[in-house]
């Protein structure tokens, strides 16, 4: 229908002049890659088959139960790649076949057509010409009688273009013989490229839709941005606005597992290979661990099946790759393309980068050894930060990261977030090497460990050796700090300013305070027990003998760790293993 339309436009004789006629001067604004049946959008992403049942559902019952006046918006908002862009695609699709769609519009922050809101409204009254054909006559008078239209406020042209010819067909009566409510779906409004116009735009449907009583909704899908959320928690648009989030609520585990079982069957079914795929792969616990991997998100498990699906590559190979058992065979290939164009541009949007990158090292560092530090209120304690810097700095990553409380765990909201800050050839200048990342958090912990007492008055139990302290369990960075140094000096860069740290490190008269000061007050340590303390003990002297101290021609040799500490204890409580070289002859004599 839109192809006759146009055609039909487009074969008009100009009028006197050589002017255009108002449909094409129309049609010179409009973005035609927004519409979702556009052929700019060949192959949209959609919901698969027996998927986001509920979700659908709850979008259709809205539209058809006419809800009332205060849902005249409905915000559909999720995380990135949480398959909103799907949703409206099949929900735009649903309503176009019932003859309910008004129109759309597909946001793209990467086609400079689609990333502004410059022909947001011609495009909206353009599908509306096509659509109902009745407003045609309308819309082409408003763009002939103002050739400046498309120059004014977006209230204005929305009024003039769309507002203005359905008001008149209400007047003729047109929607007493078709009641049914007609819905805009707007898609990836976080995508428009200003924040500022994001709120506007949202501001002028809201003050249309109270101003003028028409059967009109609007379907609005978006990350929920620090701006976005805070606009519709206000005002008008928080009283005429019903919220769906796209949240564990839905189940999305079980669609995500109905998609990857379909998929892998379409694979075994039409793969060039087919005659060698083992009928029984993949193996139920490997689609158990991708579902697990897309967190609840479907850009994991489908960009996955595109990989896996190449016709070029045996499914099998393919598979283990992306699951991290083999290591990737094409280096100049991109089989997260899909993913990594999202981070990319999150990251290439924040203020602060490398207060984000630091933050970000610390919440994907893999430790063993205790808990990793993860509330708002930890992390600024461990990098001297203001109270609420952590919420700061990462509020633009609220699509992907959920920091929303100040002693609630920080949660990244998709699990492959750590796998793309980790590839240097995916997250290219937002890389965070594992070993240099180990090297700060270990300079860090010796930090923690050297902050003097005076910072820690609530605590019951503070003592000071040569600038190193103890502090109660009051403080999860110490505690983090005494864990995990060891892992992280292992498994760090050495560098020079490291390495000082480490040998000058007083780890015996540190621990023979600890214990020693816990004994005199009748309780063992608050943060660690007693074997904890010699635990560390073990493990640091063990380091100091492996590692560090092959670097400076020291040799510690023993092969009963029990004696090993027993010496150590014995040892005078102001020396440092830099210093007591002394210790390595006694050690060598005991054994």
């Amino acid at each position: 229908m839109r192809g006759l339309y146009l055609f039909d436009i487009l074969s008009r004789p100009k009028s006197a002049g050589c002017l255009l006629v108002g449909l094409e001067l129309l049609h010179k604004e409009v973005a035609s890659g927004a519409l979702h049946n556009s052929g700019e959008r060949f192959d949209p992403p959609k919901c698969h088959p027996n998927t986001r049942v509920a979700v659908l559902a709850k979008i259709l019952d809205w539209v058809l139960d006419n809800a009332g006046r205060d849902a005249l918006i409905m915000w559909l908002y999720g995380p990135a790649g949480a398959g909103k862009s799907a949703i409206a695609q099949t929900i735009a699709e649903k309503l176009y076949a019932k003859k309910l769609l008004l129109a759309s519009f597909f946001f793209s922050r990467t086609n400079a057509k689609r990333n502004h809101e410059k022909s947001f409204i011609a495009t909206i009254a353009y599908e509306t010409a096509l659509i109902i054909s009745e407003t045609k006559a309308a819309i082409e008078k408003a763009v002939v009688d103002d050739p400046a239209l498309f120059a004014r406020s977006l209230e204005a042209q929305l009024t003039m273009l769309v507002i203005g010819p359905l008001l008149q067909l209400k007047d003729s009566g047109y929607f007493i013989q078709n009641p049914s409510s007609r819905v805009v779906v707007i898609d990836g409004l976080d995508e428009c490229n200003n924040p500022e116009v994001q709120c506007y735009i949202l501001e002028v449907i809201a003050g249309v839709l109270l101003q003028y009583n028409l059967p009109l909704l609007f379907l609005i899908t978006s990350r929920p941005e620090q701006h976005l959320t805070a606009a519709f928690n206000f005002g008008i648009l928080e009283k005429n606005t019903t919220r769906l989030a796209l949240d564990d609520n839905f189940f999305p585990d079980d669609d995500i597992h109905v998609f990857l079982q379909d998929s892998f069957v379409k694979l075994k079914q039409t793969h060039p290979l087919k005659a060698h795929i083992p009928s029984g792969w993949p193996a139920p616990d490997l689609i158990d661990t991708i579902i697990q991997k897309s967190s609840g998100q479907f850009i994991y498990a489908s960009t996955l099946m595109k990989y896996v699906a190449s016709i070029r590559h045996r499914p099998m190979d393919r598979l283990q790759e992306m699951l991290g058992v083999y290591p990737s065979q094409n280096e100049s290939g991109t089989p997260f393309a899909e993913l990594d164009a999202i981070y990319m541009h999150l990251f290439s949007s924040v203020s602060e980068i490398q207060a984000v990158l630091r933050i970000m090292g610390i919440l994907i560092a893999p430790i063993k050894t205790g808990s990793p530090l993860e509330t708002p209120v930890d992390i600024e304690e461990f990098l001297s930060l203001e109270a609420g810097d952590v919420e700061l700095i990462l509020a633009d990553l609220c699509s992907v990261v959920r920091c929303e409380m100040r002693y609630v765990p920080i949660q990244l909201l998709h699990a492959s977030l750590g796998d793309f800050l980790r590839d240097k050839k995916r997250s290219r200048q937002f890389y965070i090497d594992g070993s240099t990342q180990h090297k700060e958090l270990a300079l860090l912990c010796f930090k923690s460990m050297r902050k003097r007492s005076e910072a820690y008055p609530r605590c019951s139990l503070i003592f000071n050796v040569n600038g190193f302290t103890f502090i109660d369990a009051s403080s999860t960075t110490l505690r983090y700090a005494y864990r995990s140094l060891v892992e992280h000096c292992s498994k760090a860069v050495m560098t020079s300013e490291l390495e000082d740290l480490i040998l000058g490190f007083p780890v015996v008269s540190c621990c023979e305070e600890f214990v020693a000061t816990c004994a005199q007050q009748g309780f063992s340590a608050p943060f660690v027990s007693i074997f904890e303390v010699y635990s560390f003990l073990v493990k640091f002297l063990t380091y100091l003998r492996s590692s560090v101290c092959k670097l400076n021609n020291f040799l510690f040799w023993t092969s009963d760790y029990i004696f090993f500490v027993k010496i150590a204890l014995s040892t005078s409580r102001t020396a440092t293993w830099a210093t007591h070289k002394s210790l390595g002859s006694l050690l060598e004599g005991a054994t």
